[in-house]
């Protein structure tokens, strides 16, 4: 699967956990886009990719497909969260999610 295959599987499920009030999530895009002659950002560089609220604890999700490595601008964004009291995880399918928000919520999962 592609990043934006697992993105969008990922926004599905998170959906599905924000109807029943444990999560509340959002797909953030940055980097740079050009626009005529200029280039705009777009966010801050290396924020995750989903950022989320679960049970009152900020989580941001960097979605990797299985050969995906993280860039440097994501490593200093995951110390940046960690130093905060966030979490900051490296997913790479809608499983590693479901269990991030079983831990969070208490709801393991096997």
């Amino acid at each position: 699967m592609t990043e934006r295959e697992i993105q969008k599987a990922i926004l599905e499920y998170l959906g599905y956990e924000e109807k029943l009030g444990r999560v509340w999530g959002v797909r953030v895009n940055s980097g740079m886009v050009k626009s005529g002659k200029r280039f705009i950002h777009l966010g801050r560089a290396g924020t995750p990719d989903i950022l989320c609220c679960i049970r009152g604890r900020f989580v941001g999700f960097e979605v990797k497909n299985e050969k995906g490595k993280q860039e440097q601008t994501q490593k200093e964004a995951q110390l940046g969260i960690e130093r905060a009291g966030g979490r900051y995880l490296i997913v790479r399918s809608v499983r590693d999610v479901e269990r991030a928000v079983g831990l969070l919520t208490g709801e393991h999962l096997d």
